[in-house]
């Protein structure tokens, strides 16, 4: 009806013949069955991405994709490649680079369950010599060398034939708290464990300046007496006397010196790497978060920091799984690296220093970061 009363009549539907009807079946039929890789994006999760903008990083941080099976069906996350895990103190009470023997034995018997590979220190060696290794490869590293390890760890890791280095700062042996050379003589003979160095009294502390301070390792020392840091020479002569007892001990003790080395504190420059190569030492593991791959500088390996008392067995298989999927894999690291509350303004030669924090400054400890372990 419409203001003058005139009544408007609806128009008839057209009918669709039989003709149209068919045209219209062929092109849905053909909508439909496009070949996916036609469309430059897909689906996921109810949104469309495009592949060359995919943040495949963030896609992988809580979900189970599939991973693929090895040849004897076992699931393969992961290949060509080892993660490395780091762990200081093992039982009591749980607290900063302390996990419980509970927590630990849940870690390995997860690795084992999830298919993960605990691969040897000699299998690690070769890898970077360009030997295989099987895939989802993890390799057990403990730093310091508490006493704890031998009496928590060391049962554990025989229990399910896995083996692991231990990182010893060989003027600690002996001391409360930390391993005796006979322990560590039982757990090398015993194949479960391989020694590796971490100075032989240096993982401290040093003064840099008036307030300051950086690892002694790295660190050119300050001489409140004489108002003055130490010198390249005395300080390359101060390191390598260090290292030279440590390498001592390791062969007075238990037969040879050590391969392996753990920066103290994740800290090193090329000066002190030079020291290391000079004295025998062959793989070098910093705190860098991330997998080692095929070609790896063996002086620069990447480790995930498994022994945060914050940390379930849950988190720590995902960390694992991200990080062997990782597509951002550096066969390298930083010329120099120090952690966050180091102060030093000499001992980065020049360098750009890359710090423990997100925005390569000070005071900015990432959340993989030891901090001051």
């Amino acid at each position: 009806m419409t203001s003058r009363g005139e009544t408007i009549m609806p128009t008839p539907a057209r009918k669709i013949g039989f003709p149209a009807l068919l045209v219209l079946s062929a092109l849905a039929v053909l909508l439909f069955s496009v070949p996916a890789f036609l469309f430059p994006s897909h689906v996921c999760g109810g949104a469309f991405f495009s592949d060359s903008r995919l943040p495949v990083s963030s896609l992988l941080d809580d979900v189970e994709t599939d991973p693929g099976f090895d040849q004897d069906g076992t699931p393969a996350y992961y290949r060509d490649r080892v993660v490395v895990l780091m762990y200081h103190n093992v039982g009591g009470a749980p607290g900063r680079g302390t996990v419980t023997a509970e927590r630990f034995e849940a870690d390995v018997r997860a690795l084992r369950a999830d298919g993960f590979n605990i691969i040897s220190p000699e299998q690690m060696a070769g890898f970077l010599n360009g030997a295989p290794v099987p895939p989802n490869a993890v390799l057990i590293t403990f730093d310091d060398g508490y006493e704890g390890i031998y009496r928590c760890a060391y049962p554990v890791l025989a229990k399910y034939g896995a083996q692991a280095i231990v990182f010893v700062v060989a003027g600690y042996v002996g001391r409360p708290g930390y391993l005796t050379w006979d322990q560590l003589r039982e757990m090398t003979e015993s194949s479960v464990f391989v020694v590796g160095g971490h100075t032989f009294d240096a993982h401290r502390r040093a003064p840099t300046g008036p307030g300051t301070s950086a690892p002694q390792t790295v660190a050119f020392v300050f001489d409140p007496a004489a108002g003055r840091k130490e010198t390249i020479l005395e300080y390359r002569d101060r390191v390598e006397k260090d290292i030279a007892l440590s390498n001592e001990a390791f062969s007075t003790h238990l037969g040879s010196e050590a391969s392996f080395f753990a920066y103290p504190y994740g800290a090193y420059t090329p000066y002190f790497i030079d020291i290391l190569r000079d004295n025998g030492y062959k793989y070098c593991f910093t705190v860098l978060h991330g997998v080692n791959v095929r070609g790896q500088n063996p002086l620069y390996l990447k480790r995930i920091n498994a022994g945060r008392s914050d940390l379930s067995t849950d988190k720590l298989i995902k960390k694992i799984k991200k990080a062997g999927r990782s597509p951002l894999a550096d066969r390298s690291g930083p010329a120099a690296w120090f952690p966050a509350w180091a102060r030093d303004p000499d001992v980065g030669l020049g360098l750009s220093p890359v710090w423990a924090g997100p925005g390569d400054e000070p005071g900015q400890a990432s959340l993989d970061s030891p901090g001051d372990l």
